[in-house]
C-alpha cells in the first residue's frame, strides 16, 4: 500500500510531520519492484520461489538492454543479476544501471572472492554479493538489507530509544 500524506503521517506536536512505518520488521516491503537479469533463468529458481514466498514477485531480464528497456517503463526498487551478461559484463553493467538510477538497489551474483569484488565494485553503491546460483537464504539476506534501507527511510511513529528524531 503507497503511502498518503493524509492516512499515513500524523502532525507532531512540534509541526513536523511524523512519518508512520506502513509495516513492521519481518514484514515484506510494500510495491518492492524486483528484476531479475540473467541469461540462465535456471540459475534464479530458488531465489525466485523465496521471494514469491514473501510475497514478492519478479520481472526478468536476459540483456543489459532489456534491464535499461524495464527501468524505462517501471520504477524499480532492486536489480539481482548475474555478474556477466551476454551483452555487458560486471562493472560496466553496473555503471550503465546506475548512471540510468542511481537509487536502484543493484545485488550482483558473482563467483569472485569477497576482496576481489570489494576491489571491482567499491565505490559503486552495490548492495551486496550473492553467489552465482542465489538460494532461499540469500533470499532472506536481500530482504533484510532492503528492509533496513527502507526503515532509514522511513521512521516509526514509536521511535527506539536512541534513535534520532
Amino acid at each position: 500500500m503507497p503511502c498518503n500524506l493524509s492516512d499515513s503521517n500524523e502532525m507532531h506536536p512540534t509541526g513536523l510531520i511524523q512519518h508512520k512505518n506502513p509495516f513492521t520488521a519481518g514484514d515484506p516491503l510494500p510495491m518492492l519492484t524486483i528484476l531479475l537479469a540473467t541469461d540462465t533463468p535456471s540459475n534464479f529458481k530458488t531465489l525466485e520461489a523465496a521471494l514469491a514466498a514473501k510475497n514478492l514477485s519478479c520481472s526478468h531480464a536476459r540483456t543489459t538492454g532489456e534491464i535499461l528497456s524495464a527501468m524505462d517503463n517501471t520504477a524499480l526498487d532492486l536489480l539481482i543479476t548475474s555478474e556477466n551478461l551476454p551483452d555487458m559484463t560486471g562493472r560496466k553493467l553496473v555503471e550503465t544501471i546506475i548512471m540510468k538510477n542511481p537509487m536502484i538497489h543493484c545485488v550482483i551474483c558473482s563467483d569472485r572472492s569477497p576482496d576481489d569484488f570489494h576491489e571491482t565494485y567499491e565505490g559503486m553503491g552495490v548492495l551486496m554479493q550473492l553467489p552465482p546460483i542465489p538460494g532461499s537464504t540469500d533470499a532472506a539476506a536481500v530482504i533484510d538489507h532492503v528492509d533496513r534501507i527502507h526503515r532509514i527511510y522511513t521512521p516509526s511513529s514509536k521511535p527506539d530509544k536512541g534513535t534520532f528524531q
